[in-house]
Order: C-alpha cells, then structure tokens, then sequence
C-alpha cells in the first residue's frame, strides 16, 4: 500500500467535515434585522420611493452594489440608493439618495419613508 493510498480516507473525511463546518458557518450570516425586516427588504422599499421621484422611471437602473440599508436606533431604518435613470433632457444620470423608512403600521410588511437626500 503506498502513501498515497493510506491517507486518501482521512483526506477525504477531513475534507467533508470542513465542507459541512463551512456550509453551517455560511448558514449563520444573516443580514441585520430589525422588527423581523431586512436590509434588502429596506434596499427594496427604499427603490420604490426613488423610483416615484424620478422623471423618467422606466428608465431606472438601481446600482444594486452601492445600495445598501440599514436599521437606525429610533427603530427606523435608512438606506442608500444609486440609481441611473433619464433626465428630463434625456440624458442618462447617476444620482445617490438616501432615504428613511418606517413601517406604515405596527405589524405591517408595507413601508412608507421619505427622501431625506438626493441629487
């Protein structure tokens, strides 16, 4: 039996024991939560709000690697959109808001929120 063949067994449970410790390590990351809301529920939201302030929404692209959210201590949360939409000249433009946004009722999945800045 040579080497190889002797350590080809460990190897291969070492290896699935760390592939499962991974996988449930992964398991764990969650994004923050408040009130049972999440960050990308709050992105989401927050991109409808946008969308209504824009001249021209059909042409929207959100920048979804530069939109991020964010649970605030008073029980709001605030998030930052980047979006690439047409001016009212037609011109395609980045702009960058930050909006809040707080549940429309106790219990309810709906939002409401208000543009707090904007280009």
């Amino acid at each position: 039996m040579s080497l190889a063949e002797k350590w080809e067994w460990p190897i291969t449970v070492c290896t699935l024991v760390l592939l499962t410790w991974l996988m449930n390590a992964a398991a764990e990351i969650r994004p923050p939560e408040q009130g049972g809301r999440t960050a990308l529920e709050a992105v989401s939201a927050a991109q409808v709000i946008v969308e209504g302030k824009l001249r021209a929404p059909s042409t929207a692209k959100f920048v979804r690697d530069q939109c991020s959210a964010a649970p605030t201590a008073d029980g709001k949360w605030e998030a930052v959109i980047v979006v690439d939409a047409q001016s009212g000249f037609g011109a395609m433009l980045r702009n960058r808001y930050v909006v809040e946004l707080w549940p429309k009722y106790q219990g309810s999945d709906d939002w409401q929120g208000r543009i707090l800045s904007g280009d």
